[in-house]
């Protein structure tokens, strides 16, 4: 394939080609003057056109296609010149983000450091004005005018009291401890100034009272006309640590006004039952007054001083009736004040009082336990004095059982009952045999008959119970003597054990001496029967004839051994006629016995002698 020379077309020339070659001019000469001898390299055509600055700017037609490249072209260095522009600013924006953020950061530290500065100023401000206070404070109670009805008086101690806590909660302060001192100081001072002016207003008030004589109903309106200006002095003083002093002021002076009314002397025991009522009425009007003084439901030494005036009113109770109590002898008079002390009535007046009303019943109660105390020893010396007397001795076991407590009454009644039982001992020793078993054993019973009417717990054990047993069945079951009968009375002490139980005592002395009275019946009646066991006779003559003659000894005997002195002993017919039938339903057995014990004991006529005999003991009585 051969290659084709390429040529121009002129019609392929643009038009500003042609244009641009129409103004070239042909030079005149051809060749330049100064063309050096020897020609140099000829330059490229190429080179040449590029150094040709006339060829530059040759307008070229470009199609579509070229313009877009070109334009495009241009638009990616716009783009690339951009992006070079955004970087640029990027790397700005950065570096002033740093700055603004380290800008931000000092301005944060400086908000923070001016708010600092700021509390500090602030808190500075705030306990300034207690060193500039503390100055004129001082100014103000060096004046001889100032007073508690002075304007400034209740501000300047309301601020005494916020400097003294400030002082106390902030002693690292340079100084703090002196100028604590100074405002405790003036506390102490502004303490003096209420407290001097409540003793003058108060003790005005009372001696105006107590040089006047003025009724019951004054002590009372004259102090509520104060009440509002010493309220307001206590609720001032309430922090300082002298109010309790202050508060004594008003203790101290309704104590000078009550105690000539409450300690006036009591002379008898009755009249201590209208004092307490004076004295409950006036507790009560305490606590009205007391309530215009005092908000009980504040501080609480409201209520430790109100009790303390109650407790002050009781004492003064207490000691008018023990002066009185220390005095009486009579039983009676110490039995009815201590059953007025007890009693419920008195103790739910006393409950309604508000506040110390324990404070008040403990004072009651101190005299309650001296009177009741009075009571026992001159029950104990009473005692000594009846001599085995039943009936003084339960009548005295009476009036002790409502007047003492349960434990109380326990031990004196016991003690009371085992006197009685030595007494009655010591007397029946001017008395022989029966007679002084009849003589024991009436006072016996009626002694056993009286203490029925008692709890068991007052002089015998706690598992008994109430003694309702009938008097016959009572002696049939204390009647516990050998059946041989062979003992010998002499044998039979009198002497019981030491005991806590009086009724366990009063029981077996009662049947000591009913053992020695049986036995003496049986001896004086039966004794032809008992010599019949012992000998152990078999012969019916001889039996016969024991019977007869024990007959006859019960019909000679009886009512003069037997009969008469219980007749004359024992005073109850219910007591006299339960002796005779246990003492007759006894010598039945012991008939029964001998009758069983004889060899021939079914022989009719042996039998009807035993019958007979046992007839005729049952037409013993009283």
């Amino acid at each position: 394939m051969s290659i084709q020379p390429l040529h121009f077309i002129v019609s392929d020339i643009p038009v500003e080609w042609r244009a641009s070659i129409d103004n070239i001019r042909i030079p005149e000469n051809i060749l330049p003057p100064n063309l050096p001898e020897k020609a140099n390299n000829p330059e490229s055509l190429t080179k040449i056109l590029i150094d040709d600055p006339s060829l530059h700017n040759v307008p070229v037609a470009m199609d579509k296609t070229e313009m877009l490249l070109n334009s495009a072209t241009i638009l990616q260095k716009e783009i690339l010149n951009c992006r070079l522009t955004l970087e640029t600013a990027e790397l700005k924006r950065r570096k002033i983000a740093s700055n603004a953020e380290l800008i931000h950061g000092e301005c944060d530290s400086q908000i923070l450091a001016e708010q600092r500065l700021t509390i500090f100023v602030k808190s500075i401000d705030s306990f300034l004005h207690y060193f500039d206070d503390l100055e004129k404070i001082t100014l103000d109670f060096k004046s001889p005018l100032f007073t508690v009805i002075s304007p400034d008086f209740s501000s300047n101690l309301q601020k005494i009291e916020k400097g003294i806590h400030f002082f106390q909660m902030n002693q690292n302060y340079r100084d703090a401890k002196s100028f604590l001192l100074r405002y405790q100081s003036l506390q102490n001072r502004a303490v003096d100034i209420i407290s001097e002016h409540i003793s003058v207003t108060l003790s005005q008030i009372t001696h105006r009272l107590v040089t006047n004589q003025k009724s019951d109903e004054s002590i009372y309106t004259k102090f509520i006309s104060v009440a509002p200006t010493v309220r307001r002095l206590f609720s001032l003083s309430e922090k300082t640590s002298a109010f309790s002093s202050v508060l004594s002021i008003y203790k101290n002076s309704r104590n000078t006004l009550l105690t000539p009314l409450i300690s006036a002397p009591i002379n008898n025991s009755p009249e201590i039952r209208s004092r307490a009522s004076t004295v409950l009425t006036y507790a009560r009007k305490e606590y009205e007054l007391a309530k215009e003084f005092f908000n009980f439901n504040g501080h609480p030494m409201y209520t430790k001083c109100f009790c303390e005036l109650i407790n002050d009113i009781g004492s003064c109770f207490h000691d008018c009736c023990y002066s009185l109590l220390m005095k009486v002898n009579e039983i009676k008079p110490l039995c009815d004040t201590c059953i007025v002390l007890k009693g419920d009535v008195l103790q739910d007046e006393i409950g309604r009082i508000p506040v110390a009303s324990e404070k008040l019943r403990s004072q009651f109660m101190r005299v309650l336990k001296e009177a009741q105390e009075r009571l026992i020893y001159r029950s104990k010396i009473a005692s000594s004095e009846f001599k085995g007397d039943t009936d003084r001795t339960i009548e005295l076991v009476s009036l002790l059982y409502c007047a003492l407590p349960r434990e109380s009454f326990s031990d004196i009644a016991s003690a009371l009952i085992k006197n009685c039982l030595v007494s009655l001992e010591e007397s029946s020793k001017k008395f022989k045999n029966a007679e002084r078993d009849i003589f024991l054993l009436g006072n016996y019973l009626a002694l056993h008959d009286r203490m029925t009417n008692f709890d068991c717990q007052i002089i015998g054990t706690t598992t008994q119970g109430i003694d309702l047993e009938p008097v016959n069945e009572f002696l049939w079951r204390i009647l516990r003597i050998d059946r041989s009968f062979l003992k010998n009375i002499n044998e039979m002490t009198r002497t019981s054990k030491s005991t806590v139980d009086a009724r366990k005592e009063l029981e077996d002395s009662t049947s000591l001496s009913f053992q020695s009275l049986t036995t003496y019946a049986t001896r004086l009646i039966l004794q032809p029967l008992l010599d019949l066991q012992v000998k152990k006779i078999q012969e019916k003559p001889k039996i016969l004839s024991e019977i007869q003659k024990a007959i006859k000894d019960l019909n000679s005997n009886v009512e003069t051994g037997i009969t008469n002195l219980i007749n004359s002993r024992i005073t109850s017919k219910n007591y006299r006629e339960a002796v005779i039938s246990v003492l007759k339903k006894h010598l039945n057995e012991v008939i029964h016995e001998t009758q069983n014990s004889v060899g021939n004991h079914d022989d009719n006529e042996i039998r009807n002698a035993f019958q007979q005999l046992s007839e005729r003991i049952n037409q013993i009585s009283c």
